[in-house]
């Protein structure tokens, strides 16, 4: 069973696999709900004119890890998070490309 589900999400010790991991950095993530005051918490989460930022220090860490380690095609953000920044996520990744999935 985890040989099958290795060949659909590869993924080893080396590799990041979400970027989950600098979204937590910059305390951009609904886990941290619980955590915070849950009304002011949710207030900024969803304050999409306050991202930019996230979106830049995204940039720079994609490109830290580009210059080390690229990837074979692309790099794919997949976290639901950034359907409330689309604007923002747009205007610092301007050739970016958006996928609707549902889940």
């Amino acid at each position: 069973m985890i040989a099958e589900m290795s060949k659909s999400h590869v993924m080893d010790a080396e590799q990041i696999d979400e970027e989950l991991v600098f979204l937590m950095q910059q305390m951009v993530l609904a886990n941290f709900m619980t955590m915070c005051g849950f009304n002011d918490y949710c207030k900024w989460i969803f304050e999409a004119d306050n991202k930019k930022f996230l979106y830049i220090y995204m940039l720079r860490f994609i490109q830290a890890l580009h210059e080390a380690n690229p990837p074979n095609k692309h790099w794919t953000l997949k976290s639901p998070i950034h359907a409330l920044y689309i604007e923002t996520l747009l205007q610092v990744f301007p050739d970016a490309r958006v996928v609707i999935m549902h889940r």
